[in-house]
């Protein structure tokens, strides 16, 4: 689109989509612009396009009058739960911060938790406790930073057993044991921790699993402990995770974030949910 308005000698450009000011007439052609213009104004006073469109009042070229070529995608709201939406020239998208959902419309309950490095997310087993020979636990993570727990449970007898960020590497402690693999990327991770059969086995990614076999039987006191494990309540207070975790999973079912956010599953502090504050570049 493009078009002028002339009042006595002053020049005012409309809107274009090859040349915004055209080559001809124009000392300084420019790149058009693309979109729709109402309510113009110029010293106070409206354009009067109903007489641009006549003819009586300026010139113009390739302009459509009366209506306007961009969608309103905000309406009706595709964004659910609440996700507030925001549109571009071709679509639109959700912020789903706060929803306690994710996804393109915020159709999904949310399975992301940001850790700042004060972090921590204590979860209780119902009725039951944490043992080295009957659970498994998996999440994915991302992180820049070296240092950081991502998960911690401690025994009756002040044994423990910690997966941990140390030196940007993946390190399993069972009291002095540790393994690793360098993870400090800003990259999302899969780690799984088998705890089944007697022994202990330690999956990152689609790296080979390794696996020890613990001299002693670890039971946790009904808590496990993501992101660090905070000085009151924990006998081995550790350096606490920076960075996020998504899909955490316990014996193959989910852990429930907005539950756990509303305060009806476990645990946290200084935490945010639906949101991760590394951002996929």
């Amino acid at each position: 689109m493009g078009g002028e308005v002339r009042s006595g000698e002053d020049f005012q450009q409309m809107a274009g989509t090859e040349a915004s000011c055209p080559s001809v007439g124009c000392g300084h052609p420019t790149l058009a612009f693309q979109g729709c213009m109402r309510l113009i104004h110029i010293n106070g006073q409206a354009v009067n396009l109903l007489r641009v469109q006549q003819g009586a009042l300026g010139r113009y070229q390739a302009l459509q009058f009366d209506t306007c070529g961009i969608r309103d995608r905000c309406l009706p709201n595709h964004c659910e739960h609440g996700g507030r939406c925001s549109q571009t020239w071709s679509s639109f998208d959700c912020d789903c911060s706060g929803t306690g959902h994710s996804g393109a419309t915020c159709h999904s309950e949310s399975d992301v938790a940001d850790f700042d490095g004060r972090s921590s997310l204590r979860y209780h087993f119902n009725q039951k406790s944490m043992s080295t020979v009957k659970d498994v636990v998996s999440l994915r993570f991302k992180s820049w930073q070296a240092e950081g727990v991502l998960v911690h449970g401690e025994g009756q007898r002040g044994n423990y057993i910690t997966l941990e960020l140390h030196r940007s590497r993946l390190a399993l402690y069972l009291n002095l044991d540790e393994r690793g693999h360098s993870v400090d990327d800003g990259l999302w991770h899969i780690v799984i921790l088998d705890t089944r059969n007697q022994e202990i086995t330690l999956t990152l990614d689609d790296k080979p699993a390794f696996t020890v076999q613990p001299w002693q039987q670890l039971e946790a006191q009904g808590d496990v402990f993501f992101g660090g494990c905070p000085s009151v309540g924990c006998g081995h207070p550790t350096l606490a995770f920076q960075g996020c975790m998504r899909l955490i999973h316990i014996n193959g079912q989910a852990v429930n974030l907005l539950r756990v956010q509303q305060g009806a599953l476990g645990r946290y502090q200084a935490l945010q949910f639906d949101t991760c504050g590394i951002r996929d570049r």
